[in-house]
């Protein structure tokens, strides 16, 4: 009989999500809370269920009131540390999370969307900040891809959650390239994912019944994490820079995939003919969870690991900054609690 792992360690544990998210400058501690006791060795603290959530919550504070009990959290703020059992460990990440597992510099999703990474392009620089990384953009390695059936497989990963809007066929010329000027703003047809359809299982519910154009080969995609009409022209720039589209086509043969609709945004990529995917930013961050329980099961098959999602509550009251949270915007379905165990998903 074969004998069940070692638990890991609030050192493992740490030093392996660690690898994922890079430190970055004013994040949160990533050890944003552990034991304060004399004899508390981070090696020598064994971690038998692990939770990960977006934030907060009653199930969250309720579970991290037992022991040997550790909790990963995007958004800690409001945590109840009194409390949370005197030998536990929470870790957080916001900024660190935000810029490496949601939409933008996202080389798992970009490789599992089939983006050679080590030949893609970082676009980099942001509000001020050179060094801030808010997108990737790539060639698709499977050629002769239409923008719905990646927009499809897209849905796959965000648990069929997503927008997408086609460009009518006059606006492929893009700015400059024929089109009457004010036409560009037009968006062809507008569509949103049915949750489960992204498994190929459904249809997605068209909104405005316009006549998209979906004829062009979809050649790059990119995937970021800022949507104004100057992020459409650096994707369009690096595109013709390293020759993955013809001139041409301009903007009709990339995707851009990102977080919340924008109006300017959907301008901007309507003006260059470019499809465009909005997943909605809870779509994201849950991607984000989702991925790091994936990657600690594979390496922790003996640990309890448990997934979190219920709607975030407003805390009323005074006091410190961070400790007055909102509501889920309105891109998250109203639910009252999903909780996720590997038994119950297949993991």
């Amino acid at each position: 009989m074969q004998s069940r792992p070692p638990p890991p360690t609030h050192a493992r544990l740490s030093a392996f999500l660690s690898t994922f998210l890079p430190p970055t400058p004013n994040d949160l501690p990533f050890l944003y809370h552990t034991p304060r006791h004399p004899s508390y060795h981070p090696s020598h603290a064994p971690i038998h269920h692990l939770l990960l959530a977006l934030h907060p919550s009653p199930s969250t504070t309720h579970l991290l009131s037992s022991p040997h009990t550790a909790a990963f959290l995007h958004r800690p703020f409001g945590l109840p540390r009194r409390a949370i059992h005197r030998g536990n460990l929470v870790l957080a990440s916001h900024t660190s999370f935000d810029a490496a597992l949601t939409v933008g510099y996202n080389v798992h999703l970009a490789s599992r969307l089939g983006l050679d990474v080590a030949r893609s392009r970082c676009v980099q620089g942001y509000k001020g900040d050179p060094e801030r990384r808010i997108g990737i953009v790539g060639r698709l390695a499977r050629v002769g891809e239409r923008a719905e059936g990646l927009c499809r497989r897209i849905g796959q990963e965000f648990e069929g959650e997503g927008e997408v809007f086609l460009p009518s066929a006059a606006r492929r010329a893009g700015p400059g390239g024929g089109a009457e000027e004010g036409d560009g703003a037009e968006i062809g047809r507008r569509w949103r994912m049915e949750r489960g359809a992204g498994a190929g299982e459904g249809e997605g519910v068209d909104e405005d019944h316009g006549q998209g154009d979906d004829s062009s080969e979809v050649r790059v995609l990119a995937i970021m994490n800022a949507f104004h009409a100057e992020e459409v022209e650096r994707v369009i720039a690096i595109a013709v820079e390293e020759g993955w589209m013809t001139p041409a086509a301009r903007g009709s043969e990339i995707l851009y995939l990102t977080g919340a609709a924008r109006p300017y945004g959907l301008e901007a990529v309507a003006a260059w003919g470019m499809p465009a995917m909005c997943v909605g930013h809870v779509a994201c961050e849950r991607w984000g969870i989702r991925f790091l329980a994936e990657r600690v099961r594979e390496e922790f098959p003996g640990l309890d690991v448990q997934e979190i999602y219920e709607e975030e509550e407003e805390v009323v009251g005074q006091g410190r900054r961070g400790l007055v949270e909102r509501k889920a915007n309105g891109e998250e379905r109203s639910n009252d609690k999903v909780v996720k165990r590997p038994q119950e998903t297949g993991a």
